[in-house]
């Protein structure tokens, strides 16, 4: 055969189409029912009309592209470069007078083409079916736009895998790593910091997820409903363009990888001696924060915390870390025979877990002690119970107090096993536009000295914070009423624990909100929150509660979109319009909540 230079061989791709016809067929006939076939049912959605119940078909199917294209990336991978992982189809394919450039781009378009002609077919056929119906042409367009964006993010991903390892049943393994490992690592590492670290705040931002493709991809790119005209629209469709150009740079990346790869590797774990050392480091990090987070928290529960805690799971990091770095040198060596080895590497991460760990437990970097300084602090966004917000100075220099409380009786409240607890979160928003988040988890009943309990109940029923809790989005009209009742509680002769209900017309309801609710509401004595069942409590609580539900309808009337909100209240012995309002409207037998709580006679 005559050599010349060309990055696409005709005969190769004839031979690997001849093999791979199958793959290729399967992946036109999901389509098939992933699109045309499922926009069958777009007739049998009476609540919408035909045009927009193609739309969020389509759209769906869009997004479902996502998570299929995941599979079929490495499924594709696997089949166009599986010559690599054979030392005799990896001899004969480089015996052919072809540069590797020409092998490598021949194998890529051979098998991004068909999955573009796949869905290039199916766009026209849907196009010819449904466009006459009412399916937007540019709703067509954005589900091919998805689909090819999502095959050119995981096929670059599963072609650039395909590089670093010299075995075929490593390969998706590799693909599932690089996929998922960034999501898996940050969940342990948050399950160890809220077991290290007193007050760390694991919730929210998500610090590594964007390196994992297709969980970032799932959580962003979605199809929502818009309220104005009921139709419907992709979000995140920037994300899928990112992650595409990202699986073209990684498709750039496998090339010079190619270039460099010694055929020899075929039947190797890792391809490249550089990677080894990264493999066996990698293992070793990834095996002690799965190990760890997995014995700890699944298994123990996390019932141990303190200085105990810290041990314990610096004993699970190493011992983690050592099954990571033997697994990882046996798969290299490729046998289970690998000592002696290279194990002074596995010596310097265990000193440098060693080091973490202990820093965090001693807090030498401080992180635990900091509390914000009250006139630096421009609001406080805090839960217990429920979320609230905390603006005016007096009460944030009460939170900046609590706070520093909850530091200094650490050993207090790190020794609790969050049985009959609850937790208290704090994001502080600095003037300066920082921030300055902390979590803790606060035991409500079995402590020795419940002044912190106490000072943030105190807190919780200061005037603007009880405001937040009881406003309503939707004002309360005969309109907006949809139903209310009064429950109440008693312990019966045998024990047990009762429950009775009594629901409140229309009128009753509007005339007790108005008349009774509304008068205890600002005189401050009715809605508190009690974070201990303590004597106090017992006496002050009573045994009533309230609920009311409101609904608005949307700008499409009554079965269009709707917006609800609730009101839930405990009646206080010292509520005095609603207790008048009840003893004269209503049979209910008031009690405290203590006397609510003796067996009946």
């Amino acid at each position: 055969m005559k050599s010349r230079i060309s990055c696409f061989n005709a005969g190769v791709c004839r031979n690997l189409l001849r093999r791979c016809w199958p793959l290729w067929v399967g992946w036109f006939v999901l389509l098939l029912f992933l699109l045309p076939v499922q926009l069958a049912k777009a007739s049998f959605w009476g609540e919408e009309t035909l045009a927009q119940s193609l739309q969020r078909l389509t759209l769906s199917s869009g997004q479902d592209m996502v998570l299929i294209s995941f599979f079929m990336g490495i499924v594709t991978a696997m089949v166009v470069f599986g010559y690599l992982y054979n030392p005799r189809s990896c001899g004969l394919m480089h015996s052919l007078p072809l540069r590797r450039e020409t092998l490598f781009f021949t194998a890529w378009l051979t098998g991004f083409l068909p999955m573009l002609a796949a869905e290039l077919l199916t766009a026209l056929l849907t196009g010819a079916l449904y466009l006459g119906e009412g399916l937007p042409l540019q709703d067509l367009l954005t589900w091919l736009l998805m689909a090819v964006c999502s095959n050119l993010c995981f096929y670059g991903i599963a072609v650039f895998c395909a590089m670093l390892t010299g075995s075929l049943l490593i390969l998706p393994v590799a693909y599932l790593a690089l996929n998922l490992a960034a999501w898996a690592a940050e969940d342990c590492l948050r399950a160890v910091l809220r077991a290290l670290v007193y007050g760390v705040s694991t919730q929210g931002d998500e610090w590594f997820t964007w390196l994992a493709p297709v969980v970032w991809l799932d959580r962003r790119v979605y199809v929502q409903r818009l309220e104005d005209s009921g139709f419907w629209q992709v979000t995140g469709q920037g994300w899928l363009l990112l992650y595409a150009g990202l699986g073209l740079l990684l498709s750039a990346l496998a090339l010079q990888l190619y270039r460099k790869r010694n055929m020899e590797c075929a039947g190797d774990t890792v391809a490249f001696p550089v990677l080894k050392p990264i493999f066996r480091y990698c293992m070793a990090v990834g095996g002690a924060l799965v190990f760890t987070s997995s014995v700890y928290s699944l298994l123990l529960g996390g019932s141990f915390h303190g200085r105990k805690a810290a041990f314990l799971i610096l004993a699970l990091l190493l011992l983690g870390a050592g099954l990571g770095w033997y697994i990882a040198e046996m798969l290299i060596r490729r046998t289970v025979r690998v000592f002696p080895g290279r194990w002074k590497g596995l010596a310097a991460v265990c000193a440098v877990l060693c080091l973490l760990t202990l820093a965090a437990e001693f807090d030498l970097t401080g992180f635990e002690r900091r509390v914000p300084d009250p006139e630096q602090v421009e609001v406080v966004y805090g839960y217990a119970q429920r979320n609230w917000t905390v603006r005016e100075p007096e009460n944030i220099r009460e939170v900046t107090e609590i706070h520093r409380d909850l530091v200094d009786h650490k050993a207090q409240h790190e020794s609790d096993i969050h049985y009959y607890g609850t937790w208290v979160m704090l994001h502080y928003v600095m003037k300066d536009g920082s921030s300055l988040e902390r979590s803790y988890y606060i035991n409500r009943y079995e402590v020795e000295e419940p002044g912190d309990v106490d000072r943030l109940e105190a807190l919780l029923n200061r005037p603007e914070l009880m405001e937040q809790r009881h406003s309503l989005r939707i004002p309360v009209t005969e309109k907006t009423f949809y139903a209310a009742q009064l429950s109440w509680s008693w312990v019966d002769e045998h024990q047990r624990e009762q429950y009775e209900s009594l629901n409140l017309s229309q009128e009753e309801a509007l005339d007790f909100y108005a008349h009774a609710v509304l008068p205890d509401l600002r005189d401050h004595c009715l809605g508190r929150v009690w974070l201990r069942a303590d004597g106090e409590r017992l006496e002050t609580g009573s045994n009533v509660s309230f609920h009311m539900e409101l609904v608005r309808p949307g700008p499409d009337g009554p079965g269009g979109a709707e917006e609800f909100d609730s009101l839930d209240l405990e009646i206080d012995m010292d509520s005095a319009a609603c207790l008048a309002w009840i003893r004269e409207h209503t049979e209910i037998p008031v009690q405290t909540l203590g006397e609510s709580m003796l067996p009946a006679a």
